[in-house]
């Protein structure tokens, strides 16, 4: 127990120095503090890295980092690299368009998988949500004209109480319409959509799994608990039995991270954290 303490009480301090590094050093500095956390780890548990292909890692010589969501051990070579399978990527923890800030590297293959499935669904559901509240809000929509159908972007005004083209549409929209010589009685449908709630949910995991490891290092990732929230998250498949998601006018307790107790003895954690676009919302992730 000491020396996981102690373990936890140097991550810390490292994680404290990363503030004040500048973006150029930055992810050679985040490479720095985990890549030691990762070989603390490995000698205190006498842990084996497995990842998501099968692979095994016993033994780990030299500064390596393994991605938090797909364990890729990576060396510093890879903070260089622009290929997809071999470059370590900054991640923004919550996404940096919900005010998230940068915080850890992840493989460029994660980043961008997870950025388009799961972030830009939490995004899109976001967007709706302002609409619902009619708030001043773009979003991506779909048009019908007749049997025909469009795909467009559309700003929302709550003053006007309308919706206004910000982008251009499809052309041959623009065609259709500059074909028609009476307008009265013409009628558009205007279609928005929020985005897949399933992965919205794993949205919302991976962002606590993510605080998590920014907080523990590799003693929570290559823990059972922490092995199970990760397999959930690239399984694509969110259960609510397994990780239970609450929103803000649930909570009551302040963000950051919970330890979650039943009958007396702990049996994970609870994230609370906020999304900040023009309002904040927060939710409450357990992660076990």
């Amino acid at each position: 127990i000491l020396e996981l303490r102690g373990n936890l009480v140097d991550l810390i301090a490292d994680r404290f120095q990363l503030i004040l590094m500048k973006s150029l050093h930055r992810k050679e500095r985040i490479f720095d503090v985990y890549s030691k956390n990762l070989d603390k780890v490995f000698k205190l548990f006498n842990w084996k890295i497995k990842r998501l292909d099968g692979q095994e890692y016993e033994t780990i010589e030299g500064k390596f980092y393994a991605c938090p969501t797909c364990l890729d051990l990576h060396g510093l070579e890879s903070l260089h690299y622009n290929d997809a399978m071999n470059s370590l990527t900054i991640e923004d923890v919550p996404p940096k368009a919900l005010g998230g800030k940068k915080s850890l590297l992840t493989c460029k293959r994660c980043n961008s998988t997870f950025g388009h499935m799961l972030d830009g669904n939490l995004h899109k559901t976001q967007n709706l949500e302002k609409l619902k509240s009619g708030e001043n809000v773009s979003l991506e929509a779909y048009l019908e004209l007749g049997k025909k159908k469009f795909k467009t972007e559309l700003r929302y005004s709550p003053v006007e109480k309308k919706f206004h083209f910000i982008s251009k549409p499809n052309p041959a929209f623009l065609e259709e319409i500059e074909s028609i010589k009476v307008w009265e009685g013409e009628k558009f449908h205007v279609t928005v959509r929020g985005g897949i709630p399933e992965y919205v949910m794993l949205a919302l995991v991976r962002i606590a799994y993510l605080k998590l490891f920014e907080s523990f290092g590799y003693s929570y990732s290559l823990s059972d608990g922490g092995k199970f929230v990760m397999n959930q998250i690239n399984s694509g498949r969110w259960k609510k039995s397994e990780t239970m998601i609450f929103r803000r006018k649930d909570l009551q307790d302040k963000p950051g991270l919970h330890a979650v107790k039943c009958k007396g003895e702990w049996i994970g954690f609870a994230v609370i954290f906020s999304l900040k676009m023009d309002s904040i919302e927060s939710y409450m992730v357990s992660a076990y």
